[in-house]
């Protein structure tokens, strides 16, 4: 019995069909795979980041703190090394600070004898020598809380540095840098949300400027080629 050729092409058509949707299918499976694949080397890449940034202890360079939390006992209490984010040679020895988010951060002092002191207990975002004295940025946003500070630090008789509330801040301060003038500049949430250059709402920022004699000033961060 002799086959019809519409039908034989008819047949020859499916099988193509089928055949190139099997291989869309294969495609976007491997595809979504190596999607999944990178997420998770990002995920571990983060968790290593943040492993080492608090335990280095190969670090002589660091310090230590005592960090509670709950667990499987009710509330724990461990040492940890932290190898800190900022520093700066001060008063005959060295500032020293660091930002954990949400699981704490703090400024330090490491005198000339080696001893280690706390002169803060707040996250760190910066440390500067400027004209008027040491500034430090502090600040903390979490969840629905935003607040910011910085501090002036200068000596005490004591060998241990004083930490004095300079200009408060409309919240926690980012990505303080320090301008080609000698002034620091910052960004910082300001409690709205804007379309980015892609296209997506994302929290917007106000830009400020701490000028080297002291002052806290608005800035537009389009002028200092910042996006937010």
């Amino acid at each position: 019995m002799q086959v019809p050729k519409q039908s034989m092409r008819s047949k020859r058509k499916n099988a193509w069909y089928c055949l190139s949707l099997i291989l869309v299918v294969l495609t976007a499976c491997h595809e979504r795979g190596n999607v999944e694949q990178v997420h998770h080397a990002d995920a571990q890449s983060a968790e290593a980041s943040a492993i080492a940034h608090l335990e280095d202890h190969s670090s002589p360079n660091g310090y230590q703190i005592e960090v509670s939390g709950y667990g499987e006992n009710g509330l724990e209490t461990k040492v940890v090394d932290v190898v800190p984010s900022y520093r700066l040679a001060a008063f005959g020895g060295e500032l020293m600070g660091d930002d954990r988010g949400e699981f704490g951060g703090e400024l330090m002092f490491r005198d000339k004898h080696g001893l280690v002191h706390q002169v803060l207990k707040e996250n760190v975002h910066g440390i500067f020598q400027m004209p008027f004295g040491i500034v430090v940025f502090t600040g903390l946003a979490h969840l629905s809380f935003d607040s910011g500070r910085t501090y002036l630090v200068t000596a005490s008789p004591g060998g241990v540095p004083i930490a004095t509330p300079f200009h408060p801040l409309p919240g926690s301060p980012e990505q303080v840098v320090r301008a080609l003038s000698g002034s620091l500049i910052f960004k910082v949430n300001n409690g709205r949300f804007e379309k980015n250059s892609v296209g997506y709402k994302a929290p917007a920022k106000d830009c400020y400027r701490l000028t080297k004699s002291g002052d806290v000033e608005n800035l537009a961060c389009a002028s200092i080629g910042i996006v937010n």
